[in-house]
């Protein structure tokens, strides 16, 4: 489904292949409840949210209803029709050479983005070859490239778009991915306003911008809350974040925030926290990483080697294709240990503010040669290099 390769070092072809049998009846059922909400609603219009239609989704969507609920519910539908044209207008303007940078940029990472997946390596069928080639013609066939396959010159067009959009965060590692993920699900120009609705409303300042202080504040936030209500593995993570040479674990999470889980989940795990976060918040993120976590707390505390710890931590969410386990972990089993509304994370983002201040200054203070700190691009590389 959705055109990814099935099976990698992670989970196998059979594995997969078990699950999906296994979940079929359940998609079929929410399928028949999500038909059975809408026939209630003869105008055509999703329905407003209410704690059932909340209950709907956090059981997921149906995948053909999810490009759609996740513009209404997130707020994006809203903004494309106060700004209608305004997307074709800043793909016009992205061909300005101030903006080569970018592109550039974007030009690099366009074939990164999701290689197993058929949609993003293959031309269109109506750009193919139908005839039966020769075996001498096939040798030299050009190969598909950004500008044959239909979905990569969509990204391309979100993401150059996006720069010209919002010139305080340009482009950043990440975003193909996002963007890439939503390209399956609904139209480039919804696409874009999705991402705008992402970076703008959903999560938090910063985040994606050169400097990137969201990601920070929200990790030492993350961080806070593993030690208040795991504190066995708050105090193992402790443990290591202070021998030296030892990777923090920072490196990890980021990458999961950063991504939205994408690439780091099975896709149906990735598309379920979606379902959510398009709705709730942010705060999303924080439940399911908090949900990893004590899912693994056992084996988690039971690694002594730094560096056997790191990785581990790396590769824990990639087995998780029990989608459906997943989320009942994070909204039911561990609500108590996983919930956080949006108030009490604004508070915790302010004091984490706070406190990476400080540290910042009391570093830089007492360094007589302050190393240059990293670019956004230098950062964000080494995460990807996990």
């Amino acid at each position: 489904m959705y055109g990814f390769r099935k099976g990698n070092q992670h989970l196998s072809l059979a594995e997969i292949q078990k699950f999906e049998v296994e979940y079929a009846p359940t998609m079929q059922r929410r399928r028949e409840k999500w038909d059975a909400l809408l026939r209630e609603y003869s105008n055509g219009q999703l329905p407003p949210l209410s704690s059932k239609v909340r209950r709907f989704i956090r059981k997921g969507i149906p995948p053909h209803l999810r490009g759609q609920c996740w513009l209404h519910y997130s707020g994006a539908m809203e903004y494309m029709k106060k700004n209608r044209g305004r997307y074709q207008q800043l793909v016009a303007l992205s061909s300005d050479r101030k903006y080569r940078e970018h592109r550039d940029l974007i030009e690099r990472d366009l074939h990164r983005t999701f290689p197993e997946n058929i949609q993003f390596t293959s031309a269109a069928p109506s750009t193919l070859v139908r005839r039966r080639a020769s075996p001498v013609t096939s040798r030299f066939r050009q190969q598909p490239t950004s500008s044959t396959v239909p979905i990569l010159q969509q990204l391309r067009r979100v993401l150059t778009a996006f720069a010209v959009r919002c010139p305080s965060v340009g482009y950043c590692q990440s975003l193909n991915y996002v963007v890439g993920l939503l390209l399956l699900f609904m139209s480039e120009e919804e696409a874009f306003w999705m991402l705008c609705t992402i970076v703008e409303r959903i999560m938090p300042e910063g985040m994606y911008g050169v400097k990137m202080e969201g990601v920070t504040v929200d990790q030492e936030v993350l961080m806070r809350l593993l030690e208040e209500r795991m504190p066995a593995i708050g105090h193992r993570l402790s443990r290591d974040s202070a021998e030296a040479g030892a990777p923090p674990v920072t490196f990890v999470t980021s990458h999961w925030f950063l991504t939205l889980f994408v690439d780091v989940l099975p896709v149906e795990s990735n598309l379920r926290v979606w379902d959510c976060l398009f709705l709730e918040g942010s705060e999303v993120l924080f439940r399911v990483a908090l949900t990893l976590f004590k899912m693994h707390e056992q084996q988690i505390c039971a690694i002594d080697d730094p560096l056997e710890l790191f990785q581990y931590l790396q590769n824990m969410p990639k087995r998780i294709v029990n989608c459906h386990w997943l989320m009942e972990n994070c909204f039911r089993k561990y609500t108590s240990m996983t919930h956080v509304n949006a108030k009490e994370l604004e508070r915790r983002r302010k004091h984490a503010r706070d406190v990476t201040l400080r540290r910042l200054s009391t570093t830089t203070s007492a360094a007589a040669e302050p190393a240059p700190a990293p670019t956004r691009g230098e950062s964000v590389a080494a995460l990807f290099r996990l």
